[in-house]
């Protein structure tokens, strides 16, 4: 069970690091209201001289808008192309600095260095810092994580990818696939710039023609299909740029002990509804009481994060496993599937029975009563806690709210 534990959470803090929509580390948005017909286009590593004209051409002809996640030095070599994507309504986000796999071993100081410098970079050019930031291949480590909350940022993934980065290129197929995939709601990200891992342009000769064919056709493809394309801050409700744009050595973080504390510190301060809160308590509790050892709080992090759920009442939940009050939950389980197999709860007659079976027959009896009751325990503890926490949470917002 220890090593099942183990390997839980490392496969969790994997997947918060590597999957392009986890919100484990930072809240990630990746997704609209999924009662609007509406998505948003997202164009990755611009602006690139040679393609970049060519979609803003594409767009303007169907006056359709997109997003922009653009490299700062890349901006500045070409900051007219900025200054278009900006004055024909596109929004302009921010893509690193450099957008260089060296990113992803960086220190939280010299990743703020380079979140701000693409940053001030755009600001010169369409006067808003942007609020909204793409890690480059929707890598979110730790440090990226940590800066992001300092300053702020809307880290944004994807619902739907057209493969067209690096040596790919959009096809009539994948643009079939992608309109007939379409959801409310969903991001699509596409590129117009073509580059290698180290952030340098490269050349693929058909990518400007796969353009030039096959992105009117996903335009028109979701127009068909009833969808309005939309920029993000109108698919996520929130302000394209920041009130005020963040220094690049404001607040430095030295080291990894300074690094985790601060973590742990926006961890304390999430801040959800009572309703939100005390239903994440009781469902932390239902898993706190499963059989998972040593698993109960990756697991309980994972389902937070990808429902919006409060991560610290969840974790807390889970905690019911403590030595303390964990031998009472899992003799209160097996009691609950006893009573539900046999019909009588565990008498001393019974235990005492027990003993001339085998050992892997009680072995068996046990956990089948384990398993049967813990959902029972779980729920009917956790309604319990939730029935309790609710009213203490609404009258303590409440009176926060009146001051």
């Amino acid at each position: 069970m220890t090593i099942a534990g183990v390997a839980m959470v490392c496969a969790v803090f994997l997947w918060a690091i590597m999957y392009r929509n986890s919100s484990i580390l930072i809240k990630t948005w990746y997704r609209g209201d999924p009662r609007k017909k509406q998505v948003a286009l997202r164009f990755d590593d611009s602006p690139d001289p040679r393609y970049t004209p060519q979609v803003l051409d594409i767009l303007k002809r169907h006056d359709a808008k997109a997003n922009f996640f653009c490299i700062g030095r890349f901006a500045e070599a070409n900051p007219g192309l900025v200054a278009r994507m900006h004055r024909e309504g596109h929004l302009v986000a921010n893509h690193t600095y450099e957008h260089s796999w060296r990113v992803f071993y960086w220190m939280p100081h010299t990743v703020r260095k380079s979140i701000v410098a693409g940053g001030n970079s755009l600001q010169k050019i369409t006067g808003y810092f942007p609020r909204f930031y793409g890690p480059p291949v929707g890598i979110k480590t730790p440090p990226q994580a940590l800066v992001g909350w300092q300053l702020g940022l809307a880290f944004v993934g994807w619902t739907r990818w057209a493969v067209d980065g690096g040596g790919g290129i959009l096809t009539k197929e994948k643009v079939r696939k992608l309109v007939g995939d379409a959801r409310n709601g969903d991001v699509f990200l596409l590129h117009d710039a073509k580059i290698n891992v180290a952030g340098h342009y490269i050349t693929n000769e058909a990518h400007g023609a796969a353009v030039e064919e096959h992105l009117p056709a996903l335009i028109q493809g979701l127009r068909d299909k009833g969808f309005a394309i939309e920029t993000l801050d109108t698919l996520f409700g929130l302000p394209r740029g920041m009130e005020t744009a963040p220094s690049a050595d404001e607040a430095p973080v030295a080291g990894t002990w300074n690094m985790l504390k601060a973590m742990g510190y926006a961890f304390l301060r999430e801040r959800s509804s009572p309703l939100n809160a005390s239903f994440s308590l009781a469902l932390g509790i239902l898993i706190g009481c499963s059989p998972f050892f040593g698993a109960h709080m990756p697991i309980g992090l994972a389902i937070a994060s990808r429902y919006s759920l409060n991560k610290l009442a969840i974790v807390i939940g889970t905690n019911i496993s403590n030595p303390i009050t964990g031998p009472f939950v899992i003799i209160g389980s097996i009691q609950l599937g006893w009573r539900i197999l046999n019909g009588s709860w565990i008498t001393y007659a019974d235990m005492t029975a027990m003993f001339h079976e085998s050992a892997l027959n009680l072995a068996n009896r046990f956990i089948e009563s384990w398993l049967l009751g813990f959902p029972i325990m779980g729920a009917l503890t956790g309604i319990a806690a939730m029935a309790l926490c609710f009213p203490v949470l609404w009258a303590w917002q409440t009176m926060k709210a009146k001051g």
